[in-house]
């Protein structure tokens, strides 16, 4: 087994392999620099112009996870044939439709990634209590598209209540908070679709032109479309009724959210070969080390886990012991997302993708 540590830095002297865009970037692990990486980073893809989002990017609390997520998922689409081929079936869609664009994993990736918990803000703050007064506060004028396939029908159904049930009515009560993932999709379209169209009343209006070497058109706003719906669902949380107690599943039922309950005789909603993107992100999120050790910094923590990439099986050792909720969250991975198979040996965790 090699460390994380280890895997990133190999990773980090391929740039071709996650630097999209072809910044001169430093490797923040040695320095702890995971701000000045994501800000650079963002800046080489001229997406930060009027953009709120970067000031949640440079809060320390979260900095060292994104960037764990940005690289463990190139890790793991990289290493992983079956994740890989399944997202590729998507890129290709997107890349027939863009002809003029370089539709790549890594360009999709990082925007999902790097953006996907920068709604934490309001979260702490606690003070956005409808979608409606959180779209005039953020003057949101750009409303995420439907969209069929990005995520599970059940997700895009219910989504809108889902988000009052944790506001009102989660227990216990100081867990009730807006949904970070909820309004960060929601912020992250709006956002982007402004960019677009800055760049392009720069560019006498044109729905598709070339700015400071960098192709933009109309036809992209599919693609932010989808990883804004991705991180819209990636913190929406699935009952199953083999596993979770009836308790939580009637709460569920009794605030709308029954769409969410998993029945005995149905698989897990989020599969891989529908909801590529999503399942990726729920995934890596579930099991990246800093999130498994939250007292501890990122870069301790790469030292600290251990993994092996064996196709499509992920072998992961943690050196320091790990609350045994935390083990728990990933061995019940299968319950929630489908094409997973966990198993537990000592401090060993592996898991199979199916």
């Amino acid at each position: 087994m090699k460390t994380f540590e280890t895997y990133y830095n190999d990773l980090f002297n391929k740039p071709e392999k996650w630097n999209y865009y072809g910044g001169k970037l430093s490797n923040p692990i040695y320095n702890n620099s995971y701000d000045n990486f994501l800000e650079k980073y963002i800046k080489a893809s001229k997406k930060e112009v009027g953009n709120p989002l970067m000031k949640t990017l440079n809060r320390v609390d979260y900095k060292g996870h994104v960037f764990s997520v940005f690289f463990f998922g190139i890790l793991l689409y990289e290493n992983c044939d079956e994740i890989r081929d399944q997202i590729d079936i998507k890129i290709k869609y997107y890349k027939k439709v863009n002809k003029n664009s370089k539709i790549t994993f890594s360009f999709i990736w990082f925007i999902i990634s790097l953006f996907h918990d920068s709604g934490y803000k309001f979260e702490e703050e606690n003070e956005c209590k409808t979608i409606e007064q959180f779209d005039i506060d953020y003057k949101i004028k750009n409303k995420l598209k439907k969209y069929k396939g990005g995520i599970p029908t059940q997700i895009s159904n219910t989504w809108r209540d889902y988000f009052k049930f944790k506001l009102k009515y989660l227990k216990p009560e100081n867990f009730r908070k807006p949904d970070h993932g909820i309004l960060a999709g929601r912020l992250l379209f709006d956002t982007l679709t402004k960019t677009y169209e800055y760049f392009k009343e720069l560019n006498g209006n044109k729905e598709e032109f070339e700015y400071h070497y960098l192709f933009w058109s109309k036809k992209l706003l599919d693609v932010y479309n989808l990883c804004s719906w991705t991180i819209l669902a990636h913190n929406i949380f699935f009952l199953n009724v083999k596993s979770d107690e009836k308790e939580k599943i009637d709460f569920y039922n009794k605030h709308d959210l029954g769409k969410l309950v998993i029945d005995k005789d149905q698989k897990p909603v989020i599969n891989l070969h529908n909801y590529p993107f999503l399942f990726l992100l729920c995934l890596v999120d579930t099991i990246e080390p800093s999130k498994m050790q939250h007292d501890n910094g990122l870069t301790t923590c790469l030292k600290q886990t251990e993994m092996n990439l064996n196709h499509n099986e992920i072998h992961i050792k943690f050196s320091k012991e790990i609350e045994k909720s935390r083990f728990d969250n990933i061995l019940k991975m299968g319950n929630w997302l489908d094409n997973i198979e966990t198993e537990k040996s000592g401090d060993n965790i592996k898991i199979k993708i199916v």
